[in-house]
């Protein structure tokens, strides 16, 4: 491929192959250098720069959602159906296969049509079609004897995938042999129950006896009666049976359809927040251990937990890792920000009955996490910053080659900036590696070794791809966000800080973390030598093991 080019078909030309991120920076970056009046070019160029982005939209995003959205629900733990009133089967997913294989309650006919093998099961459903748009989950058993259950749940809206165009109900089935009872947590979050009222749910769900869920719940019958009746209220049902149908189906098909895939040995926990938006976040560890809140890098690709569940468990370690607004399932916002996003932190410790935790921050996470201390004191009792980002008037010294013409862009042309961005995160889902090979060349002798190893290079995708399943616009809003102000005082940040950081961190300069430690007051700042700013790959045990020791020696200071 030549890329020597003029910068205008190098900009046409990314949108087909985003790949050449680096290569039109360096084209910006000898602009800048070359040209006399480089505002006026860069002008320009942002025109082109505008509707080259939105042609990347159309060529990149229903193909990168759409990928992501089916991976999940592949991974679903039912046979999912997908049809138009009709009944024809539009798509299934890997279990819907393996069903029909074994050709024993249903099939699709020459017609392409989803058909039950008893014409009256299959009179009902098509009576259930007809009443999904008023009674949006409806069920039916399709086998008594093998507990063979049906639920019909409407689809309002697929934007993701246009294979499922025609679409409008999604048909789950679910086998005795699959577990059809959903989380105690998902059911409270979804529905807006009290603790005891999703307790008394879970139990219904199991056993299908008010007297039995009840003592699963270790309550009266009555006591239990008077639950049921608010229970009936907030999920609009009127019968037990109707109840346990609608709590089912809408907690794994919005699980599911959201995100409900199994991401490294922990399901995505979902709560509504009080302006409507979705949040949602990964548990992983002792449900009863020491809470630590985790607040990623920006995109989200790191901490990665994939080997380290049981390091957790051993540790009696608690940790909760919460997706930020437009990552995952999490519902998006057209102005993100560190105080906005840490309201949304302390809803979800009330919905969690937490009152104060640990907190560590991973590069850009770090951020998220000094605002969150600063700003609500009395719910940090602790604080850890890896790798950690810095306030933008912090950064004094030279950073890497790509991050020092991506600044020198910003601060002309946004434009070309925000079209950069959005380059680099389609080159990143459709290849990790070659994007982290790409980068490793810039940085340091350890992270070059970390980002082109086969191994992180998988975790890495795995991992983005999760996080950036709705599209990549969140990652250029982060990205921005790096050159806005925290909004915070340093020394407003009360608790205890442990900070790690690289001396040869080419991404963050150690000489200003020095500085931010300073500004913090009560922090304690370890170097590591001839280390990088993905340190976190190889010592991110160490790291909770020397924050557990940090927190308890203050703890024994005071």
């Amino acid at each position: 491929m030549n890329t020597k080019m003029d910068p205008i078909s190098l900009i046409y030309q990314a949108t087909l192959e985003p790949e050449l991120w680096l290569e039109l920076l360096e084209q910006m970056e000898h602009l800048f250098n070359d040209a006399i009046y480089p505002e006026q070019e860069f002008n320009l160029l942002s025109e082109h720069c505008q509707r080259a982005r939105k042609i990347t939209r159309e060529l990149h995003g229903l193909q990168e959602q759409s990928g992501t959205w089916k991976h999940l629900v592949d991974h679903l733990p039912m046979a999912v159906f997908f049809v138009n009133p009709e009944l024809k089967v539009i798509a299934q997913n890997r279990r819907a296969a393996n069903l029909l294989q074994k050709e024993q309650f249903l099939c699709i006919n020459q017609k392409q049509q989803f058909e039950l093998k008893s014409a009256s099961l299959s009179k009902q459903l098509l009576d259930i079609m007809s009443r999904t748009i008023n009674f949006p989950t409806q069920g039916m058993q399709i086998d008594i004897d093998s507990k063979v259950l049906l639920m019909a749940v409407p689809i309002k809206k697929i934007e993701v995938d246009r294979s499922l165009k025609g679409a409008t109900t999604a048909l789950l089935v679910f086998t005795a042999d699959e577990k059809i009872t959903p989380d105690l947590s998902v059911i409270r979050s979804l529905h807006q129950l009290t603790y005891a009222e999703a307790r008394l749910t879970h139990g219904l769900c199991l056993t299908s006896s008010l007297g039995d869920a009840a003592k699963l719940s270790g309550v009266s019958l009555n006591t239990a009666r008077s639950y049921l009746k608010s229970i009936y209220s907030k999920t609009s049902s009127n019968s037990q049976l109707t109840l346990v149908r609608k709590i089912t189906a809408t907690s794994f098909a919005t699980l599911g359809f959201a995100c409900s895939a199994q991401i490294n040995q922990s399901y995505e926990q979902l709560l509504t927040l009080s302006d409507n938006r979705l949040l949602t976040w990964l548990e992983y560890g002792d449900p009863q251990g020491l809470p630590i809140i985790i607040f990623e890098s920006i995109g989200g690709a790191f901490p990665n937990h994939e080997d380290s569940t049981g390091y957790y468990l051993e540790k009696k370690l608690r940790i909760i890792v919460i997706i930020r607004p437009g990552y995952g399932s999490s519902t998006s916002k057209v102005e993100v920000s560190y105080k906005s996003f840490s309201h949304d932190v302390v809803e979800l410790l009330d919905h969690l009955r937490l009152k104060k935790v640990s907190v560590i921050g991973y590069s850009l996470g770090g951020a998220y996490g000094s605002v969150f201390a600063a700003r609500f004191p009395e719910r940090v009792s602790h604080l850890g910053l890896f790798s950690t980002s810095i306030p933008w008037d912090y950064i004094s010294q030279p950073l890497a080659p790509h991050l020092k013409m991506m600044l020198r862009v910003f601060n002309i042309a946004p434009d070309i900036f925000k079209y950069v961005m959005s380059l680099i995160m389609h080159s990143t889902l459709r290849d990790p590696r070659k994007y982290y090979s790409k980068i490793a060349k810039q940085l340091n002798q350890t992270d070059s070794q970390i980002l082109t190893g086969t191994l992180w290079q998988e975790r890495i995708g795995e991992q983005l791809r999760h996080r950036l399943m709705g599209g990549v616009n969140v990652y250029v809003q982060e990205y921005v966000m790096m050159t806005q102000d925290w909004g915070i005082e340093l020394s407003d940040i009360q608790c205890p800080t442990l900070i790690w950081h690289g001396d040869e961190d080419n991404l963050i300069n150690i000489h200003d973390v020095r500085e931010l430690a300073d500004d913090i007051g009560n922090a304690d700042l370890v170097t590591f030598k001839k280390q990088g700013h993905y340190l976190i790959c190889d010592k991110w045990h160490d790291f909770l093991n020397a924050y557990s020791k940090h927190k308890q020696e203050k703890l024994e200071f005071v």
